[in-house]
């Protein structure tokens, strides 16, 4: 059992443990070929790439876990490190997809550059379609000012094919991914120039992903991989993403200082490319999490929840959950404690990326961080909260008083046995389409008339002689979907 003492610790997600667990073995078994391998994956997730590509070089060549897994975090090892060329020569020697090799030397003809020189602060976007589901700043991608998404779950940037073509990237397919919550193609292309602030980054990797459609079709989301070049604070306090070079010593010092003095930081993993992960407690757990401020959807009560949690660990945790949301819990990360409206349920682990075999079963999401204001430190690999003032405005976009939205919620038959469900939250009126989750509708001009942002739809409802609401008319992207209500 020993020998296994490291690879529990990493399963159950203590990776100091682990790491400490392998370096002993090694010290006095330098041939252990477990312990090495358990060296590389910590290594990786602390972000001590030249580690992981010294201590694979160790790793006998006939060791049975010098498998597909193990090769992809080498290569990310690589590109972490922005050694494109390497990463191409290892690519085609480990024999991985032509597709991944041909966008792999794409790279290495254009190597990526960031410059900033000292701290730049940049505040949220106001005329933001998500409200505060999903924080946004103002940017210029290749020469066009346009608004682009806050996403920790996603790694550079992500934008439908349309709205790459707007922009004159050119793509290329490299396979499949996770996006919106399901399985789409992937094709990666490259931005001649992105600007955030006084930061400038060029030939900046960019993804195109097929489920972004609708009113998602024109979005433009920043992920980890672009605030990792960064000591990145999210001030949801002020409304606010502040930037600061991570090799201006001075600089990283005064923005520690203002901005996570007198602080307790918790340990921040990296998984892959770009998965940020923490420990936490979730109501006396204490799963890992992922990190992903892109989800975006509401609870019964018309609240964004804090996350998600896969439904096999709440079972275990015998935490109750209905129509697809927990009760409220209480999360806890580092220093700080709240209890949550609720989390979304997860039905498998395909929103949660794992590494050797460890994958987190809580995914925790702005409807938590909302609540803080968050400091990511790349170098020091520490994440730093501290509770933003109690009067920001953390509640999702108002439909109107609700004492007026009364007539409205109930079941709008469009076929027979398929209907639209229209409830009430806490926030306004909710939306809930046949296998979709809830949407926020908010108050149009005109009276009886509704917008749904995420949809990029309106809704009109329809009243009877008795001013009673009897139907709805659904217009989007041109075609009008009529419903009668059933109840």
């Amino acid at each position: 059992m020993a020998q296994d003492a490291g690879w529990d610790a990493f399963q159950r997600g203590r990776f100091v443990e682990a790491s400490e667990w392998a370096r002993n073995t090694l010290s006095q078994q330098p041939d252990h070929p477990r312990a090495r391998h358990l060296r590389i994956l910590t290594s990786f997730l602390t972000g001590d790439f030249e580690d992981v590509l010294a201590e694979y070089l160790l790793l006998p060549a006939a060791y049975e876990g010098r498998d597909e897994a193990l090769a992809r975090v080498i290569l990310d090892a690589y590109l972490h490190l922005d050694r494109y060329q390497e990463a191409t020569a290892f690519a085609e020697a480990m024999g991985f997809p032509e597709s991944q090799r041909a966008w792999l030397e794409v790279r290495a003809a254009s190597s990526p550059a960031v410059r900033l020189d000292r701290t730049t602060v940049i505040p949220f976007a106001e005329d933001n379609f998500l409200g505060d589901l999903m924080p946004a700043v103002m940017v210029e991608l290749n020469g066009t000012r346009l608004m682009a998404h806050l996403d920790t779950g996603g790694a550079f940037i992500a934008m439908s094919g349309n709205r790459a073509r707007e922009l004159g990237i050119e793509v290329r397919e490299v396979g499949t991914g996770i996006a919106n919550n399901q399985r789409t193609s992937v094709s990666n292309g490259l931005a001649d120039s992105l600007t955030i602030g006084d930061a400038a980054l060029t030939n900046v990797e960019v993804a195109t992903v097929q489920s972004l459609t609708g009113q998602l079709e024109s979005i433009v989301i920043l992920g980890t991989r672009i605030l990792s070049n960064f000591l990145t604070t999210w001030d949801n306090e002020q409304g606010r993403l502040i930037l600061t070079p991570r090799d201006d010593v001075a600089a990283r010092t005064r923005h520690l200082a203002e901005h996570t003095d007198g602080m307790e930081g918790v340990d921040l993993y990296l998984r892959g490319d770009h998965y940020l992960w923490v420990n936490g407690n979730v109501d006396g757990h204490n799963p890992l999490m992922f990190l992903d401020t892109g989800l975006v959807t509401l609870d019964p009560r018309g609240i964004q929840p804090a996350g998600g949690i896969r439904q096999d660990a709440l079972e275990n945790w015998d935490l109750s959950f209905t129509n697809g949301f927990t009760r409220p819990l209480r999360v806890t990360i580092g220093p700080v404690s709240r209890e949550v409206s609720s989390f979304s349920v997860f039905p498998d682990a395909r929103n949660l990326g794992g590494l050797g075999g460890v994958s987190p079963p809580v995914l925790i999401s702005h409807g938590f961080f909302k609540h803080y204001v968050w400091t990511m430190d790349f170098d020091e690999r520490k994440l730093y909260l501290r509770p933003a003032a109690e009067n920001i405005e953390t509640a999702a976009p108002s439909s109107g008083e609700g004492s007026a939205l009364q007539s409205y919620p109930g079941s709008y038959e469009i076929a027979p046995g398929v209907a639209l469900e229209v409830t009430e939250g806490d926030d306004g009126l909710l939306l809930q389409a046949p296998g979709q989750q809830r949407v926020p509708m908010t108050a149009g001009t005109e009276m009886d008339t509704f917008e749904i942002p995420l949809a990029g739809a309106t809704i009109v409802f329809s009243r009877g002689d008795t001013n009673k609401v009897t139907g709805l008319i659904l217009n989007q992207s041109g075609n009008q979907t009529r419903a009668i209500r059933v109840e």
